[in-house]
């Protein structure tokens, strides 16, 4: 077999293939004999091996192809890109989501004066100690007059109770600063992450 008859056998077991594809298998062959050269045509020949295996291997690659395309360009079923499926959902799931929503904002209410009654009580303790020490202060001094070491030892014990009320009053308005900004930041958070879901519906 030479050149021309390897070449002839190999067209005709391709001849199928469309225009491109046809001449882009036969010019890489011709250019594979044209780089060996004529001195080497029996050699290449018998490196190539058997024209018809190669037509056959050159159409399953091209079948291949066309199949992995078809796959590619093939719809998939998705999920509609309206966001509908989620209004579907959502009513569909309501008789669930609304109780449990409910009951997840009564319990965030809830939470939510307990904090503030917590720290309304820390208050309270704060200006009791106050007005208690004050109170002592005056019976003290009063006292003074008619009993020294009770009016002296009343006097120190507002004075410990104006100064205990003092030290308690800025960790825990400090407390409180930091409890209201944490309280603000979460709901900030949700009602940014809430405005993000709706612009993505």
């Amino acid at each position: 077999m030479n050149r021309k008859e390897f070449m002839k056998t190999l067209a005709q077991g391709i001849n199928t293939l469309p225009d491109e594809e046809f001449h882009d298998a036969i010019s890489y062959y011709n250019e594979y004999f044209d780089e060996a050269g004529a001195k080497k045509e029996k050699k290449v020949i018998k490196e190539l091996g058997d024209p018809t295996k190669i037509a056959a291997q050159i159409m399953d690659d091209y079948r291949e192809k066309q199949e992995n395309e078809k796959i590619e360009t093939e719809p998939t079923t998705s999920l509609p890109k309206d966001h509908s499926w989620i209004w579907i959902l959502f009513i569909c799931l309501s008789p669930i989501l609304v109780p449990l929503a409910f009951v997840f904002v009564l319990l965030l209410f809830v939470v939510i004066i307990m904090i503030f009654a917590f720290f309304f009580a820390l208050y309270v303790l704060v200006v009791a100690l106050f007005l208690s020490g004050l109170f002592s202060l005056g019976i003290g001094i009063i006292t003074l007059f008619t009993h020294v070491p009770t009016g002296i030892f009343t006097i120190g014990a507002g004075f410990l109770l104006i100064s205990l009320g003092l030290l308690l009053f800025i960790p825990i308005n400090m407390l409180t600063m930091i409890t209201m900004k944490g309280i603000v930041k979460c709901q900030r958070s949700l009602f940014r992450k809430g405005k993000k879901h709706e612009k993505r519906i």
